[in-house]
């Protein structure tokens, strides 16, 4: 894997999270003044780690610098530079989280429910590769299969398959294409902030649609 670090123009730079709202890694109103205050008065003191894609680098690591440097009016940071497969991009973020700050679990879960997706990696490979043990890992699949989406199937620890008590009824499918992935993740959220607490992105829907739920 070959490294550098060099001047990128923050036009060039993608956000692999959407927002500060979606960013696994937590940082309070507080701390983010306190690091927007900092960068303020001395600059960035340390390199976004960026995956290069094409002509455009996805930012593994260093959002809220990436967001304060834009709030700022910056024109480039610097950045060490790797080129990686996606999904081993999205684990190394997590896994970079997971060394600062405040991870919100339930984002957490949706990462690795991507990466799985993504990767066909065993919990043993994604545990290597986020620093999470594997019984965190299993932990948070569990918790990405409570989403209510068929993708992840049999994979990592969850419904046992010979019992037929846990096994839900076939449900009814609804099709919507999107053009881009974004827009879909953004909708799976939406939906399930929607659907409060059992997560379950039909009765998301009939929420945002007004229907009351029987």
């Amino acid at each position: 894997m070959t490294i550098n670090a060099q001047p990128i123009k923050l036009k060039d730079l993608v956000p692999m999270y959407e927002s500060r709202e979606t960013d696994p890694n937590k940082l309070d109103d507080e701390r983010y003044a306190g690091l927007r205050a900092l960068m303020q008065a001395r600059g960035s003191l340390q390199p976004l780690l960026v995956n290069k894609q094409g002509k455009k680098f996805i930012i593994i690591d260093g959002h809220h610098r990436y967001w304060i440097a834009a709030e700022l009016g910056w024109g480039e940071l610097i950045c060490i530079v790797i080129q990686v497969p996606e999904a081993e991009a999205r684990a190394l973020s997590l896994a970079m989280n997971r060394l600062r700050g405040e991870l919100d679990m339930t984002l957490s879960a949706e990462v690795i429910r991507d990466v799985l997706i993504e990767s066909g990696w065993e919990p043993s490979q994604l545990s290597l590769n986020t620093g999470f043990t594997t019984d965190e890992v299993e932990a948070l699949i569990n918790q990405a299969k409570t989403f209510g989406e068929a993708e992840l199937g049999d994979i990592g620890a969850g419904v046992d398959a010979d019992d037929a008590s846990q096994v839900p009824d076939k449900p009814f499918v609804l099709e919507v294409t999107f053009a881009r992935k974004e827009q879909l993740q953004l909708v799976r959220r939406k939906l399930r902030k929607a659907a409060g607490k059992s997560k379950d992105l039909g009765i998301g829907l009939l929420s945002v649609l007004g229907e009351e739920i029987e």
